[in-house]
């Protein structure tokens, strides 16, 4: 577990209940086990985190970096449909391949239970942020059209994404996300396009 005293208590406490996640389930994990194992008091939990369930959503906003990364590559030239294409593609990928995939469900399941923030389709996530402005970048240049907002037409290309995904979870990873989801998401995009 993560005892390293020089990483962040905040991360550390994340790390470890990810870890411990992972390794006996969500369920049978507590928090006092949590904070034993990263040598964190509950007042450094309680400061950071509302409770397990929080730390068990903060797991959406660890993908936001990779998006972030992608996004910082990306060529500005490339046509924004095909952005948008090669972003999903990339989310789509992230999800399949992501060690913490056996947690998921437990994500999905609580997100959908409890009547806090909905993390998974927050707007302040970067990984929205980056769809919006894949979006606008796209009207600006008369690239992408449509008689939808950017904000509606992010919030429709996250439905098809979030559908894929608690479908393919229903369904215990049973189907290729990647490419079962591109087949039906990729009309819509050219569809888009001008």
């Amino acid at each position: 577990m993560c005892h390293d005293k020089k990483i962040p208590i905040k991360e550390r406490i994340l790390d470890t209940a990810l870890e411990l996640f992972l390794k006996q389930g969500y369920n049978e994990t507590s928090v006092s086990q949590i904070l034993k194992e990263a040598s964190a008091s509950r007042s450094a939990f309680y400061h950071y985190y509302h409770s397990k369930e929080e730390l068990l959503f903060s797991m959406a906003y660890t993908y936001d970096d990779a998006y972030v990364e992608w996004f910082r590559k990306m060529p500005s030239d490339i046509h924004t449909v095909e952005k948008l294409k090669s972003y999903h593609t990339f989310v789509m990928e992230r999800l399949d391949s992501s060690p913490h995939r056996p947690l998921f469900e437990a994500l999905y399941s609580h997100q959908v239970a409890t009547p806090d923030v909905r993390h998974i389709i927050n707007p302040g996530r970067k990984y929205f942020q980056i769809m919006n402005l894949i979006l606008k970048e796209g009207m600006v240049k008369k690239e992408i059209q449509s008689s939808s907002s950017c904000r509606e037409l992010c919030d429709m290309i996250t439905l098809y994404q979030i559908g894929f995904t608690y479908s393919w979870l229903l369904k215990k990873c049973s189907f290729p996300l990647v490419s079962y989801s591109q087949k039906v998401l990729y009309p819509f995009l050219d569809s888009l396009r001008v």
